[in-house]
């Protein structure tokens, strides 16, 4: 999920499952460390549709919960949950790497900078990608499903 999400980890384990829409496939970031982060809409990839609608069915407020229906800290998240899915596959990799493995699959799709930025929750630095440019859902999940087949 955080490859294809592009998600910090204080990000995914914010998600509260009212902020996943399922018809619409999108995520809303409503906890970010920055203002480009927050408010954004992350596509869910259509692949990824059984887990997120599995992950919808379980106890507690949050996507990342437990199973007392809390939300695990980072350190938690790491031990309980990432590390070992490192372990079982013979991989050593952190969580942040997701967001860089996001980028180079997006960008070696020749998925347009501005989706890219807007799906990461990068800054828009330029008037005219800020200001002048607009991107819709549908072009979020375009891209997200190019990348997840």
């Amino acid at each position: 999920m955080l490859i294809y999400s592009g998600c910090r980890v204080g990000e995914y384990r914010h998600i509260r499952k009212a902020d996943v829409k399922l018809r619409r496939r999108v995520i809303v970031i409503r906890h970010s460390k920055t203002d480009a982060g927050a408010g954004r809409l992350i596509p869910i990839p259509r692949k990824l549709m059984p887990w997120y609608e599995e992950a919808m069915q379980t106890p507690g407020l949050y996507i990342c919960g437990r199973a007392d229906g809390s939300r695990h800290s980072y350190d938690s998240f790491r031990r309980a949950i990432f590390d070992p899915v490192m372990h079982h596959f013979g991989m050593s990799h952190t969580p942040h790497e997701c967001r860089h493995t996001l980028a180079s699959m997006l960008d070696s799709a020749d998925v347009n900078r501005t989706v890219i930025k807007l799906i990461l929750g990068h800054s828009l630095e330029g008037v005219t990608e800020r200001v002048y440019t607009h991107k819709s859902i549908r072009e979020l999940l375009r891209a997200i499903d190019k990348i997840c087949t």
